[in-house]
């Protein structure tokens, strides 16, 4: 059995630990709003001890995703740090209410189209906190395949889409770079992903037009196994 002191002395451990991680985000976070993140390009070599290789990403998607997770820190610093991440988020608002992966300033931002993950995850923050709902449902619901599944790009398709509205926003967003030279990066046209499915029935909700992904994402699970039909989040814990 749990004794009181070694009660005491857990939430006191815990207490230290979110202090010190309201004071690292305090200190990370840009004047912008955003929080700063880094992917890593080459890992450390314990042969010739050289450092990891990072480059810093100007992305949107990981201050939603910090503001989500400093809610439910009852502490002034926190509030400040969510108030300002989401004025930055609605800064990087596109046209009809999208989001892309890469800010306004960052160099891939003409190379990079909308996606529905960064769109959905901004969006659902920007909605619980601000309480500022954005229009952009029905373009999403366009962009999904024959069997009701969200596409993650949103871009144009030869494919019976009836929404006018949907139709104006991707044939006027296109660039050479949307166009041509992002699809040899990895990513695919035909991208259908796990998660980003999963993102987008958390933002639009569980209903008849949403159906077939409750099914989709009920049958990766029960099927077990690493698989989680997914390009970008390839780990299964990352899907759960």
């Amino acid at each position: 059995m749990t004794t009181s002191a070694e009660i005491d002395s857990l939430v006191m451990a815990a207490s230290t630990a979110i202090e010190r991680g309201v004071q690292f985000l305090e200190a990370s976070q840009l004047p912008s709003g955003q929080f700063p993140m880094e992917t890593l390009l080459t890992a450390s070599s314990n042969e010739n001890g050289r450092p990891a290789r990072t480059v810093v990403e100007r992305s949107p998607f990981c201050t939603a995703y910090i503001a989500e997770s400093l809610a439910s820190i009852d502490d002034e610093r926190a509030a400040g740090m969510i108030a300002r991440a989401l004025e930055f988020l609605e800064r990087e608002k596109g046209r009809g209410g999208l989001w892309r992966y890469w800010c306004k300033d960052a160099p891939l931002h003409s190379q990079i189209p909308p996606d529905v993950d960064d769109t959905v995850c901004i969006s659902s923050v920007l909605e619980r906190f601000a309480g500022r709902a954005t229009d952009n449902k029905d373009v999403l619901l366009a962009n999904r395949n024959a069997e009701g599944l969200f596409y993650t790009w949103i871009i144009p398709r030869i494919e019976a889409v009836r929404s006018v509205r949907w139709w104006w926003l991707v044939l006027t967003d296109q660039t050479y770079g949307r166009a041509v030279t992002f699809w040899h990066s990895g990513a695919s046209r035909g991208d259908i992903d796990g998660v980003v499915n999963a993102n987008a029935l958390f933002y639009i909700g569980a209903n008849a037009a949403t159906e077939s992904v409750s099914r989709w994402l009920c049958e990766i699970a029960l099927a077990g196994g690493e698989e989680t039909s997914d390009r970008w989040y390839r780990s299964r814990p990352a899907f759960y």
